[in-house]
């Protein structure tokens, strides 16, 4: 099982919200830290690539398990 930083179940918030909550995280994060997310907003890919660049980091991986899509990102 990979090891995470930080995870975040941020199921069930709606958008924007669970940006903004990714996003403090990641502006909170060391570099070389990652963050796992796990979302049921299902038509978020684009948003979190976006806010990977934005806060300084890159999108390592997104997979859709069952009804959550789940984000791992590295902030540089």
């Amino acid at each position: 099982m990979a090891r995470y930083d930080l995870e975040m179940d941020l199921s069930g918030l709606e958008a924007p919200m669970h940006l903004l909550r990714a996003r403090k995280a990641m502006e909170a994060m060391s570099a070389g830290q990652t963050l796992h997310v796990v979302t049921t907003v299902l038509d978020c890919v684009p948003e979190f690539e976006t806010l990977s660049r934005h806060t300084g980091g890159s999108l390592l991986g997104k997979q859709m398990v069952r009804d959550r899509l789940h984000f791992v990102l590295r902030k540089n």
